[in-house]
């Protein structure tokens, strides 16, 4: 369920940042009308868009990567089938600790499971 939650998490985060994009081609159409009051949310999407993209990257090269790396390197000293295991959940248990799922503070783990 480990992979489920962190691979079902970064979905989301891609599908939000799709919709972002989305709203961010519809707000190109209003671009013209001058709409000043619109303003404010078109810097807001901006940042949300910057946000998702920036966690995306955070994920995927600074937590995901590095994490595989040490789980691959690591795999050289195994020696039975219980070490594999071992070795595989501290992969998963560091992956969602890392990605801020299991943090106590956004309550993300309580919320998805």
């Amino acid at each position: 369920t480990k992979y489920q939650l962190l691979f079902r998490h970064m979905l989301y985060c891609r599908y939000v940042e799709r919709k972002l994009c989305e709203v961010w081609v519809a707000q190109q159409a209003t671009k013209e009308l001058n709409l000043e009051g619109c303003t404010p949310s078109y810097s807001l999407r901006q940042r949300m868009i910057h946000l998702c993209r920036s966690y995306i990257y955070y994920l995927t090269v600074e937590v995901l990567g590095p994490n595989f790396h040490r789980l691959i390197q690591a795999l050289d000293s195994v020696k039975t089938v219980d070490d594999l295991l071992e070795l595989h959940e501290g992969f998963l248990d560091r992956c969602m600790k890392e990605s801020l799922i299991t943090d106590p503070s956004t309550g993300l783990y309580k919320s998805w499971s």
